[in-house]
């Protein structure tokens, strides 16, 4: 007896809902966004590879058309975003480090800034022997400096399998 109880109750909770959601338009799901589009970015950022880009937010534009503003990237690679895709770039920034618990107390400190110059300083120095090493051709802008740096810090992946033949 319970059950038919909970059950029409569950009929009526459902029916006024969708009497109350029938003229509003439901937001799409996280898995019906195309894979570039997920994670909150917005449509044009999720394309939009050019680090001069004179996109700014507005709220006044629909929805689908929005962008928001390029930036630095706030750990100091050199690399330049939408602002939407920095909590992206943390994944590949060779200069981003995760706080840990104590990192509250050494900021401000000398010793800590010191560490993060000379962290600084290694990944401009590596993007620097890139260039002396050849893989930068005379050609190619500077700016594109700071790209050879992150994939220095891409390892190699492993060779492909032989592949098996069947007798």
């Amino acid at each position: 007896m319970e059950m038919t109880q909970l059950t029409k109750q569950m009929r009526q909770w459902q029916q006024d809902l969708d009497d109350r959601i029938k003229d509003h338009k439901r937001p799409p799901k996280y898995w019906d966004f195309p894979e570039l589009e997920k994670g909150n970015v917005h449509k044009h950022c999720a394309y939009c590879l050019r680090g001069d880009c004179a996109r700014v937010y507005d709220s006044a534009d629909p929805p689908e058309d929005r962008a928001c503003s390029v930036v630095h990237c706030r750990w100091g690679c050199g690399a330049r975003m939408h602002q939407c895709k920095l909590f992206e770039h943390k994944i590949i920034c060779p200069l981003y480090e995760e706080e840990d618990e104590f990192a509250w107390m050494r900021k401000g400190l000398k010793r800590e800034a010191q560490r993060i110059a000379s962290k600084k300083a290694a990944a401009l120095s590596t993007s620097s022997k890139l260039e002396d090493c050849g893989n930068a051709s005379s050609d190619k802008p500077s700016t594109e400096t700071s790209r050879r740096a992150a994939k220095a810090t891409i390892p190699v992946p492993p060779p492909m399998p032989k592949t098996v033949q069947v007798p």
